[in-house]
């Protein structure tokens, strides 16, 4: 993340006091972990409402909540993650 920013500075020509914020949005872009965040967002809708448009690797990713728990809930429509699909190291 910092090799990002100071990446940035460097192309932009920019002192170190400059906000990192404006040199995100001068070149139009979000810093790493926020664009992690939009690609998994995307993903999520493409998921719910253009499913036919991704690969058959991604049927079953997503399930709703309501699948996962018999008992209704305000989140019951909410998207749950299966456990095996999770990508965390321990």
């Amino acid at each position: 993340m910092v090799l990002n920013n100071k990446i940035l500075r460097v192309l932009q020509m920019q002192p170190r006091d400059v906000r990192t914020v404006q040199l995100y949005k001068k070149y139009n872009t979000l810093p790493i972990p926020e664009l992690h965040k939009y690609q998994i967002l995307l993903l999520a809708h493409k998921f719910l409402y253009h499913s036919n448009k991704l690969p058959a690797a991604f049927d079953g990713y997503f399930v709703p909540n309501s699948a996962v728990y018999s008992y209704s809930t305000r989140s019951s429509s909410d998207l749950h993650l299966p456990h095996k699909l999770l990508l965390v190291k321990n």
